[in-house]
């Protein structure tokens, strides 16, 4: 099947939005580790720089793995070659299972410094946070490496007209609904109850600091952040509940059907949505998109600025 206009509008926006991140992401790294930046190098940014390496290498390798099949080019290449399969699936379950996680820890992040700011060095100090992140690098690589002992070719999809990856042994379909049970919906249900708390204690401080603004404002930016993103996770847990469940319950396969052919646009949601969303938030973050030589001083964690 051609590309449709939808496949082309995704390629587009890709091939423009793909290099900023990745220059952001190089930008955000290099401020807080090279130039140890003590406005960014602190218990919040290194997982949103954790994040912009997860973000990237997921879009870098679907393109090149999955998605360019799309456009039905070199498709005896990957029809002879199926270890990429098993490099997407494998990055896949890496990467999507760090989503939940890091959304999972920027809700915890926030809990912890609006309704137990005391304890928040405790739980956020920098070498906890790199314990955080290896932690979940490693279930990643654990749940990857899991996924990839399910066999796994490309084939010629006659109805979508194209090569797709897919498992040769469709048992993989009871491994991910255990994930999506008992790992990604208990970290929803997790990420709720602390955004919920903190949505309450926002309220609270905004009735008691009205005559800091600013104190609001900043604290709002982060909350609204936190939303977007625990709404994009469930929109991802419907996806592997639509995915998976069918194949389990031997019905409603036209569920699966609908998260095949949305399971892109959430990817692009989770990735480049949150990315431009952080953009809008946040003016060090943006700053650092319009130039790395201007010097950035950050107010007020990072959402007010002054640039010389």
């Amino acid at each position: 099947m051609p590309a449709n206009i939808s496949d082309i509008i995704q390629l587009i926006y890709t091939i423009l939005l793909l290099p900023f991140y990745l220059y952001f992401t190089y930008q955000l790294g290099y401020q807080i580790f090279i130039r140890k930046n003590k406005e960014l190098r602190n218990e919040y940014y290194p997982l949103l720089f954790y994040k912009g390496i997860i973000d990237n290498t997921t879009i870098i390798v679907m393109f090149l793995t999955s998605r360019i099949q799309k456009f039905n080019v070199f498709d005896d290449f990957f029809l002879n070659n199926n270890f990429l399969a098993y490099i997407l699936y494998f990055t896949t379950g890496l990467t999507f299972s760090n989503m939940f996680f890091i959304a999972f820890f920027i809700s915890f992040n926030r809990f912890i410094a609006l309704c137990h700011p005391i304890k928040y060095k405790s739980y956020f100090s920098l070498k906890k946070l790199s314990i955080y992140i290896f932690s979940m690098a490693l279930i990643g690589i654990i749940i990857g490496s899991w996924a990839i002992t399910y066999k796994v070719h490309y084939v010629w999809n006659k109805e979508a007209k194209r090569v797709s990856g897919v498992f040769i042994n469709p048992n993989n379909a009871y491994f991910n609904s255990v994930l999506t049970i008992f790992l990604y919906f208990p970290l929803l249900i997790f990420t709720s109850i602390f955004n919920v708390i903190t949505f309450l204690k926002y309220r609270s401080i905004k009735s008691h600091s009205s005559k800091n603004p600013s104190i609001n404002k900043v604290e709002y930016r982060l909350f609204f952040y936190n939303v977007v993103s625990f709404l994009v996770m469930i929109a991802f847990e419907i996806y592997y509940i639509f995915r998976y469940f069918p194949y389990v319950l031997g019905n409603l396969a036209y569920l699966e059907a609908i998260a095949i052919q949305s399971l892109s646009w959430m990817v692009d949601i989770m990735t480049y949505g949150l990315f431009i969303t952080s953009l809008s938030l946040s003016k060090v973050l943006y700053n650092l998109m319009r130039s790395s030589k201007k010097r950035v001083l950050v107010i007020n964690c990072g959402f007010k600025t002054d640039s010389r």
